[in-house]
């Protein structure tokens, strides 16, 4: 019987396999996660799925070759694993299998098995069975004793049995003749089995980081090895025999506790990589230049005190570390290694390179830190190659001008040096994509290094630079620049050039002042000004595009204002700056919250005075939302948009802290409006500046009667209102420009945006005198009978922030004062 799944037709009983397999997978389950040849199940690949179980019903399915299972939370297969007669490739690493069923023994078709990753704590005896088995991979499991009957595997090719804790390897393995590759790294084997050593055929032996004290001297019989890895173990000599291995190509020796290699090792003509590491070797002999086959080879964190001349025969070394070593001296022939691209160099003794190092034409990388180097060779031209240089706290006190010759470098790095200037010729590098100068002793930057078009990070953090030439503005693809801890005192004009600039740090410098033309770089997110001098910003950097601010340090008396447009702004930080009181509790404020007081502070309330009459003749509410879609305008007042309660206390609180009148002058509100004329004097009085805007039923005459005048007004043409807007916008514009807005005005805490305590700017010295007179006036009680209803309004408006305390004082002063006058009068 068949039966039609997910676009095959397979027999029933393999689809209710796959069926309750796909049941316990949920959504993981797809077509993928299986499939099928000549109408049967062939393969089923279900990995990372959390299973805790796979379905008995899998016997199901006679015909599966290859079974995945790696990445589940398996703990054994199901018994029905032994009717998979057929399969050849099982893989279940990275389970918590701790025993296998002993139908798996059935499974003789078996080639490879991969059970890594798991808990297992003895080989499965029931892997005896499988004489079929050619790779079996046990690593990472809890090994501790591999079998005798491993013999029986004498097909078995691959045995990996890392990071478990055999103690021994038993004589029998060596009846796995056909053994290729061998690794059991990192488990606690104190010794190597003299009868290994018949494997004939084995290619790759991994007996690492285990506690093998000695090898054989039968070890010579593995003549077919091509790689060894003895590293990590105390073996402070190896046998003379290891020089027969003449098929050696790879040879990791590292941190063995070695004094001396025998001369029999440096017969291999076919080793390309040799890693002698972390030992005990003072010299190398004459005779390592017969390697000449010789790619990489690696003698860091030794004693050596020289290199021998023959080191230049290796003529095809592409990698040579001799760092952390005594060596005072370096070879000529060092200049014979024409094809070495990764040269290491760190932590010796000597003072300069050889003159022949020049010649290194592949060098790519080079690294120099920790040692004594004081110079370069003059002569650099021949290397051609050069990609990252990293030289780091090293006595170095210039470079020569040859330096510009490597005009393919990507990173260069020199740090903690003596360095104090840099040649001209570093202008050359066009392909320089990271220069690191940091702690140095650097005074200035040649103006040569605009040259560098291709450079994108920039750190010379930690110098002694006083200025920035202004070709520094043409590093067009700059990102990032750190000029941390340095000594500038201003900034070039030309830094608005940097158009590629991201984050720009100038932490801990003399900056006084910063340039307009820093709002020109639009891509610049995050700018860190901490400690500095500035007391103040260019208006401009509100154009910004910033996402983090610090100005921390420094020496704003108040918040910088102008910092209200930037709506990216998600980080701001102003501490330890000498602020008022009031406004250093705002910095605990939300940023929205702190953005509108600025705003407040840094634009222009505009306050029109008209006739109610000419409100919409005039069209002066158009008017109001145009100027307030402006930048340089917080708001406009207009009585028949913004008027809550009495006209007089609107027009006596918001005249006096508007920063600009716009005063628009008809018949009615020249020659008939006490309010219009109220709000003209007291304009005059608090010195907020008026501009007369001339209607069309009077003439500039009459605008004259009241002290306007036509030279700072402009005719009020209602007929091509948009071009009046635009004239309008520009009058304040110039206004705005030239005007300094927070250093005068006088701005409250709303409830709606600052709700709180008031920052004030009033005239105590005008009003002691009036205060004085109230308190001890004897019609004080009286007063305050007769105006209980308005005295009792205005505490309401300042207990909830609708008034401020300045605004207050004057209008009960007011209100005093008029009704006094009013008995007066009524005594005359």
């Amino acid at each position: 019987m068949s039966k039609e799944y997910m676009g095959h037709v397979l027999p029933m009983e393999e689809v209710q396999f796959l069926e309750e397999l796909g049941h316990l997978m949920g959504s993981n389950w797809t077509s993928r996660c299986f499939k099928v040849e000549n109408t049967n199940v062939s393969r089923i690949e279900v990995t990372r799925a959390r299973l805790k179980e796979i379905p008995e019903s899998i016997g199901n399915c006679k015909k599966i070759k290859a079974l995945f299972l790696y990445g589940n939370n398996l703990k054994t297969l199901p018994h029905a694993i032994g009717e998979l007669i057929v399969l050849e490739t099982l893989s279940a690493s990275q389970n918590q299998i701790d025993h296998l069923p002993e139908s798996l023994a059935n499974c003789t078709a078996l080639k490879e098995l991969d059970l890594r990753v798991n808990l297992l704590r003895e080989v499965p005896s029931c892997c005896s069975n499988l004489t079929n088995l050619e790779r079996l991979i046990l690593d990472n499991n809890d090994l501790r004793l591999l079998p005798e009957w491993i013999s029986k595997l004498k097909k078995l090719h691959i045995l990996h049995l890392h990071e478990n804790k055999l103690e021994h390897l038993p004589q029998t393995l060596a009846e796995c003749v056909k053994l290729v590759d061998l690794d059991v790294k990192n488990n606690k084997i104190p010794e190597f089995n003299a009868a290994l050593t018949s494997l004939s055929n084995l290619k790759k032996l991994m007996i690492n980081q285990n506690r093998i004290k000695m090898l054989p001297l039968s070890f010579g019989n593995l003549k077919a090895l091509v790689e060894l890895d003895l590293s990590d173990n105390p073996m402070p000599d190896l046998p003379l025999s290891l020089g027969d291995l003449a098929e050696l190509e790879v040879i990791n020796a590292k941190n063995l506790g070695l004094e001396s290699i025998p001369e029999s090792v440096f017969r291999f003509l076919k080793l390309k990589k040799l890693d002698l590491s972390q030992n005990h070797l003072t010299s190398l002999p004459p005779t390592i230049g017969n390697l000449s086959s010789l790619k990489d080879f690696r003698v860091n964190q030794n004693s050596l005190k020289e290199l021998p001349e023959s080191i230049g025969h290796l003529t095809g070394l592409n990698v040579l570390d001799v760092g952390a070593n005594k060596i005072t001296f370096l070879p000529e022939t060092l200049g014979n290694l024409k094809k070495l691209f990764n040269l290491t160099l760190d932590g010796n003794e000597f003072a300069s390179l050889p003159s022949s190092f020049g010649n290194l034409e592949s060098l790519s990388h080079l690294s120099i830190r920790n040692g004594k180097l004081e110079r370069f060779p003059d002569m650099l031209m021949g290397i051609k190659k050069a990609v990252n240089f990293d030289i780091e706290n090293v006595p170095l006190a210039s470079l020569p001008e040859s330096f510009g010759e490597l005009t393919t470098m990507r990173i260069l790095t020199i740090r903690k040096t003596h360095l104090k200037t840099l040649p001209a010729s570093i202008g050359k590098l066009e392909t320089l994509e990271e220069l690191n100068l940091p702690n140095n002793s650097i005074e200035t930057l040649p103006s040569e290094i605009g040259g560098l078009k291709g450079l994108k990070r920039l750190n010379v953090e930690q110098n002694s630079l006083a200025f920035l030439p202004a070709q520094f503005g043409n590093l067009a693809r700059l990102e990032r620049a750190n000029l941390n801890n340095n000594a500038l005192e201003a900034l070039p004009e030309e830094i608005g050039n940097l158009s590629s600039l991201n984050m720009l740090n100038l932490r801990s410098n003399k900056i006084s002042s910063i340039p307009g033309s820093i709002a020109k770089l639009e891509k610049l997110e995050y700018l860190n000004l901490d400690a500095n001098l500035l007391s103040t910003l260019p208006k401009s950097i509100g154009q910004m595009k910033l996402k983090q601010l610090t100005l921390t340090k420094n020496k704003f008396t108040t918040l910088p204002y102008v910092l209200w447009p930037l709506k990216t702004l998600s980080e701001f930080k102003l501490d330890d700056n000498p602020l008022g009181e009031a406004e250093q509790s705002l910095l605990g404020r939300d940023l929205d919250t702190l953005r509108d007081y600025l705003k407040q502070r840094s634009c222009m309330s505009i306050f029109i005075s008209h006739a109610v009459i000419d409100y919409e003749s005039y069209r002066l509410a158009q008017l109001g939302e145009f100027l307030e879609s402006k930048l340089e305008v917080y708001d406009v007042l207009l009585c028949e948009q913004d008027l809550s309660g009495n006209i007089d206390e609107f027009m006596d609180k918001n005249v006096p802290i508007s920063d600009l009148v716009f005063f628009l002058g008809t018949q009615k509100s020249i020659f008939n409006s006490v309010d219009c004329s109220h709000e003209i004097d007291l304009s005059r009085k608090h010195g907020v500046p008026i501009l007369p805007m001339k209607g069309t039923d009077v003439s500039w005459a009459d605008l004259s009667s009241i002290g306007l005048s036509q030279e700072s007004g402009i005719d009020y043409d209602v007929g091509n209102f948009e071009t009046l807007c635009e004239q309008l916008h520009a009058r304040v514009k110039e206004f705005y420009d030239r005007t300094q807005l927070f250093k005068v005005k006088n701005v409250e805490f709303t409830g709606s945006t600052l709700a709180g305590k008031k920052e004030q700017q009033f005239e105590w010295d005008n009003f002691l005198g009036m205060l004085e007179h109230i308190v001890e006036s004897e019609n004080m009680k009286i007063f305050h009978a007769q105006n209980v209803k308005a005295i009792e309004r205005l505490m309401d408006g300042l207990k909830s922030s609708n008034i401020d305390d300045k605004t207050f004082l004057l209008q009960i002063s007011q209100l005093f004062s008029s009704w006094l006058m009013n008995r007066e009068s009524q005594k005359l």
